[in-house]
Order: structure tokens, then sequence, then C-alpha cells
């Protein structure tokens, strides 16, 4: 009966030091805050910045002047995984140098930008920016070309502007980065009588 009774006094007790430690920790709370006011964060809003996606179905972006858009994976090849050997340096008591192995991978695949033709001015993977001859640009004027590095009919698509990855090496990961790409179309613009 004792054993029942210790067990009922230690709940009840942890349930009233964790109301009083929440009440407490709220008080604090609201006590800062009095003093602290707005924090005045300078963050971008999250749909400023342009996601890369991987869908059917959707309709082209379409672009006014210049702007930085992600683009719509539509085509991707077998991933390429390989492997490369590093010496791990010198073994304990200076014995034989072990090889330790890591494996990369490359993959090909097609990004849809948008509506073209349009020009491409820079281009970055993830945040840092890589430089145009890493990709092969179709401006949408004329995508021949397509079909032959892909296999499939997207060089049927007119006025498709896209970039297309030959072989691009993931590294250790086989995440597709977050391409982004600064395009520039000059629209014309109908004037109305």
């Amino acid at each position: 009966m004792s054993i029942e009774i210790l067990a009922i006094g230690a709940i009840v007790t942890f349930a009233i030091k964790t109301a009083f430690n929440m009440a407490l920790a709220y008080a604090a709370y609201w006590i800062a805050s009095q003093f602290a006011g707005d924090i005045d964060q300078d963050m971008p809003k999250m749909s400023s910045y342009p996601v890369q996606s991987s869908m059917k179905g959707i309709p082209k972006q379409k672009v006014y002047g210049t702007d930085r858009i992600a683009g719509n994976v539509i085509w991707m090849a077998p991933m390429i995984a390989y492997t490369t050997e590093h010496d791990s340096g010198v073994g304990k008591g200076g014995g034989e140098v072990a090889p330790s192995y890591e494996t990369h991978y490359r993959r090909s695949f097609l990004i849809a930008l948008g509506e073209g033709p349009a020009n491409c001015i820079r281009a970055w993977a993830g945040k840092d920016e890589i430089t145009l001859d890493a990709f092969t640009w179709f401006n949408g004027s004329d995508n021949s070309g397509i079909k032959e590095l892909t296999g499939e009919d997207y060089g049927e698509y007119k006025h498709l502007a896209c970039a297309f990855f030959d072989e691009y090496d993931l590294g250790n990961t086989e995440i597709i980065p977050n391409f982004t790409f600064e395009i520039s179309k000059k629209n014309k613009i109908k004037k109305i009588s």
C-alpha cells in the first residue's frame, strides 16, 4: 500500500512541477515580449525565391523582360554511379596505406524554363553560380537536337526554352540541386489602335 501512495505522490508532484514551470516560462516570455518589441528580420519571403519542380501538366512560365526563375525537370536519364579511391593516410604504427572508396553520381536531365524564344544570362546550382557552358541551352525558337539527346519528343514542343545537362556531376548525393536561371525575353507589345 505504501508503494502505491509513493507512486501517486510522485505523479502528482511531477504534474504540479510541470504546470508551475510552464506557467513560469510563459510569464517570462510575456514580460520579455513587453520590452523587446517587434523583431525586424531581413529575410526574403519564400514566395520570392524560385523553387525547381518536376510535375506533369503545369503551364509554361511566361517571362516579361528579365527574371530569375526555376524550371520544371521534364526528363531524367538513369543515374550513373561511380567510385573514386582515396588514400586515407598512413595506418597506425606507420603501417600500410589503406585506400578508402567514395561513391559519386552523375545524371543527365532536361529542365523546361518557359515560353521561348528566350536568352539565358546567368545560372545557379543552389546558391553557387555556374558557367553557361555547364549545360546546353535551347532558346525555344528551334529546339532541334533535344530529341536526339533525350530520345523523347520534347523537341517537338514549339517555343519551349530549356536547359539540358549532360551527365551532370552530382557529387556524393543522388539529389539534383535547385537550378535557377536568369533569362531574358524581348516580348512584342501589340499596339491597340
